[in-house]
């Protein structure tokens, strides 16, 4: 018995060291396989489907041995092969999607203070980013204001009876110097421009509010639950739901500068859900049955709310990985928010940039929480639906 059990494992063994190696450098025979396998790949590869030790590819890593290969999460990024870890997002620059082989500088109008992020922040009114890449923003120095709106390039001089502006004014010309503080500003140029890579860092990146989202029947203002994940019959799905019980609730992050009351184009992080590393911010996704990416008075067509990627601020549905298991056009950046009501709303970005009225619903059908620009030719179409609102409860 022993003599055969001997036999066996030195046949295997003449086998594994005998067998012909093929042109990528492994053994293609059964009997080799099965030792490559018992060994683990060394950190930084791993066994593709053929069990031979590949190096990780660019976007993806492979933290130890014999451990599997992993997309880079969104706000890191890993341009080479073969590596253990991913790469940060400098401040200045984000990452909006796993798998990224390199980070993208914030656009002009734009900024992020922090490294390893997934967005950057836009420019308040008062403020500006006049270059991309920047890492933080610039007050308007006295006699300059801007627009009174997120994502600002640059600044306006102000002229005639209201020649003075507040720093970091965010109202306007005024006809007084009071706040204004040129010595605390930037290094302006004469045109009120910040020089090249000579800007203010004018306070830290704005605070998120994290709370959740109540909603209520538009027609009755009668409270109806608290935005959730769907758990039954559409869990797949990843649709966003209403349920009455809070600690059900999804934490959501808006991100407002607190010296403004009130923003428009925002993104709205919801941080609680399964997929809050993967699609972090909450959009809209155009309906598979929906006829085109438009919204409209009289046109049925809707986009479902749920976990996308980042898309910028006025750009219309952009073809972005989301939580969909069919992937369509989304867009995150559509909401408004105001700290006295609390209302969160949605406005939608047509593929034309044009910015149609456009409503929150309950769907029957589904019991999840869609968008579209009229409830009631939705209605029509696909079924019960109603009007909702949200706001966003401490």
């Amino acid at each position: 018995m022993f003599a055969s059990k001997a036999a066996s494992f030195f046949t295997l063994v003449a086998v594994v060291t005998t067998a012909t190696a093929s042109e990528h450098g492994s053994f293609n025979n059964r009997a080799h396989d099965i030792f490559l396998r018992a060994a683990p790949c060394a950190a930084g590869s791993y066994a593709n489907s053929a069990g031979v030790c590949t190096p990780c590819e660019p976007g993806n890593y492979c933290a130890t041995a014999g451990a599997s290969k992993k997309q880079c999460n969104s706000g890191t990024y890993q341009p080479a092969s073969g590596q253990t870890s991913c790469i940060p997002a400098t401040n200045g620059s984000y990452v909006p999607n796993n798998g990224a082989t390199s980070s993208t500088p914030c656009a002009a109008g734009s900024y992020q203070p922090r490294a390893g992020q997934n967005f950057c922040y836009g420019a308040p009114s008062g403020r500006f980013a006049s270059q991309p890449g920047m890492r933080g923003v610039c007050g308007a120095c006295c006699g300059w204001t801007t627009t009174q709106t997120n994502y600002n390039t640059g600044v306006v001089k102000c002229s005639g009876s209201t020649p003075f502006s507040g720093r970091a004014s965010g109202s306007g010309c005024v006809s007084t110097r009071q706040g204004c503080d040129p010595v605390a500003t930037c290094a302006q140029a004469a045109n009120g421009a910040c020089p090249d890579q000579s800007f203010e860092f004018v306070g830290p990146a704005p605070t998120p509010l994290s709370r959740v989202i109540q909603v209520f029947n538009t027609n009755t203002n009668a409270p109806l639950g608290y935005v959730s994940q769907t758990q039954g019959t559409y869990a797949a799905y990843g649709l966003f739901v209403i349920d009455a019980d809070p600690a059900n609730a999804i934490l959501f992050d808006i991100q407002l500068d607190p010296s403004l009351q009130s923003g428009s184009q925002l993104n709205i992080k919801a941080t609680t859900t399964t997929y809050a590393a993967t699609y972090p911010f909450m959009g809209g996704i155009v309906g598979v049955a929906s006829d085109s990416n438009d919204f409209a008075s009289g046109s049925s067509n809707y986009a479902y709310v749920q976990g996308t990627s980042q898309t910028s601020p006025n750009a219309p549905p952009q073809s972005v990985p989301n939580s969909f298991p069919s992937p369509a056009s989304s867009e995150s950046a559509i909401w408004s928010f105001d700290r006295t009501s609390l209302v969160v709303q949605p406005v939608w970005v047509n593929t034309d940039g044009t910015k149609p009225t456009t409503f929150l619903m309950y769907v029957d059908q589904t019991t999840s929480i869609a968008i579209t620009g009229d409830v009631q030719a939705f209605s029509d179409r696909f079924g019960g639906a109603s009007a909702i609102y949200f706001k966003y409860i401490p």
